[in-house]
């Protein structure tokens, strides 16, 4: 407004000095500049439109992370013999304590209504095996809204923005989806804003100390705090750094001897291996002996 009142005047000044003629061959001028201004605007506003994955090309990348991560981590399940590994009653419990539960039932619940989800537990309790098994229950559903996507969070220098890291870090593991010409220009980052994809965090604990802290307020501050996601850490690292925002958090139990037995009673190949386990102290100095790492046969 103050801008064409400043030209209204020097108008005006114009008009009186120079005449009409003069006056009116300068507003000319004036007003197809701005045109000129407001098309320029428009193009470039069109052409942003244009550069962006149509929402055909979201769905056909959709499609193809969603087989791409099936197939790899079918195959790493099969060779960290997660399958078998399922049987074992992993037991978990809310931080509080409130609330308990297995493996199978912690992962059907956070199919059913995904939320941000904090996973703690000792090394070897089966963390990693659960972001597999997760991430395999979810793309078994039928159309799943999210594919899950494993990364490892100790790789984000959080000076960086999370969610530039995000993008980062699925093109480097799936790089297949910077194929312009068949997903559009922004089909990771239209994605990840759709809430399609969902980041399951793997390592905290990997992290310098400095920067574990620095990375859950980050998470936690970020403009679209509330997002789902997965995060694992040991127990002792999270607790040392902090909290997650609106995330439940829960903690791995250490599997113990009679569970073990149970399952191993049902594999001929481990059968000679029951009367051992049984025999297992209960000393905490081997509960990472109790881990389903440990007892999954080889």
């Amino acid at each position: 407004m103050a801008l064409w009142a400043v030209l209204a005047m020097g108008l005006a000044v114009m008009w009186g000095r120079y005449g009409a003629a003069t006056a009116t061959t300068l507003l000319t001028i004036i007003s197809g500049g701005a045109a000129l201004a407001q098309l320029v605007t428009a193009l470039r506003w069109r052409s942003a439109q244009d550069e962006s994955s149509t929402s055909e090309q979201l769905d056909r990348a959709a499609e193809a992370l969603a087989w791409e991560v099936r197939t790899q981590w079918e195959a790493e399940a099969g060779r960290r013999l997660l399958d078998e590994a399922d049987g074992l009653s992993l037991r978990w419990e809310t931080k509080s304590g409130s609330a308990t539960g297995d493996l199978a039932e912690l992962v059907s619940s956070y199919a059913d209504a995904p939320r941000r989800l904090v996973v703690i537990g000792e090394p070897g309790s089966g963390k990693t095996g659960l972001n597999v098994l997760l991430t395999l229950e979810l793309l078994r559903r039928p159309s799943p809204p999210r594919t899950p996507v494993l990364l490892q969070i100790s790789s984000w220098n959080p000076s960086e923005d999370f969610h530039a890291w995000l993008i980062r870090s699925v093109l480097e593991f799936y790089p297949f989806l910077g194929n312009e010409a068949r997903f559009g220009a922004t089909a990771v980052r239209d994605l990840l804003a759709q809430h399609r994809i969902l980041p399951v965090l793997d390592g905290l604990d990997e992290m310098a100390e400095d920067r574990r802290a620095v990375a859950l307020r980050a998470i936690g501050l970020d403009r679209r705090s509330g997002e789902p996601l997965v995060l694992t850490s040991r127990t002792a690292e999270f607790e040392e750094t902090g909290i997650v925002r609106d995330a439940l958090v829960v903690k791995l139990l250490p599997l113990t001897a009679d569970t073990a037995a149970e399952y191993f009673s049902t594999s001929l190949r481990v059968r000679d291996s029951i009367v051992g386990i049984r025999s297992w102290p209960g000393s905490p100095r081997r509960t990472a002996d109790r881990s389903p790492r440990h007892c999954a046969p080889r």
